[in-house]
């Protein structure tokens, strides 16, 4: 770029005496005689790594932030698709017990019709009540597994070692 009359911007690595590896940035601008012709630069560079250092953790740390993004849309998804499922399943059980009352107050005189309405309706609210101690104890699962601390790995020999140890007595009085 400078050869062409314009200042030139690169960025580079260099090595310094110590060994250690650092990243410029040279900023040249040519000079011009009285005709418009290039006779020399001027160019001076500065330390940029720490700026480096910087844009590499913000590149990183958008990537991470992507990645959670990501797996909050997918779990916002399932939960839409939960709680569509959870209402049509919890509306169910609740208009058929509408209905059976319906039937109920058409048939007051008939005693049978009253007897199967109620045995429906015993069999909807065990239903309902069922699904609701389902999701309950889902929600109770989820919770404790984010209270749960993370899993620490160990190694195979170490947990053999010590079921060992556990049961010498045994093994030493049963032969």
């Amino acid at each position: 770029m400078t050869l062409s009359g314009k200042p030139a911007v690169k960025q580079y690595r260099a090595i310094k005496k110590d060994g250690t590896m650092i990243w410029l940035e040279s900023i040249s601008n040519p000079f011009f005689d009285g005709e418009g012709n290039t006779v020399g630069f001027q160019t001076s560079a500065r330390d940029i790594t720490q700026r480096k250092l910087f844009e590499k953790e913000l590149i990183e740390a958008n990537e991470a932030s992507e990645k959670a993004s990501f797996k909050l849309k997918e779990l916002l998804s399932e939960k839409n698709d939960l709680i569509g499922l959870l209402s049509h399943n919890m509306r169910s059980p609740i208009n058929q017990i509408k209905g059976i009352a319906q039937v109920m107050s058409i048939s007051l005189g008939d005693k049978e019709t009253l007897r199967q309405c109620v045995s429906m309706i015993d069999k909807s609210t065990n239903r309902q009540l069922e699904l609701f101690q389902n999701v309950l104890s889902m929600l109770k699962a989820d919770q404790m597994n984010s209270d749960a601390e993370p899993f620490i790995p160990t190694s195979l020999l170490s947990l053999v070692n010590s079921v060992t140890k556990n049961l010498e007595w045994d093994l030493k009085n049963k032969h």
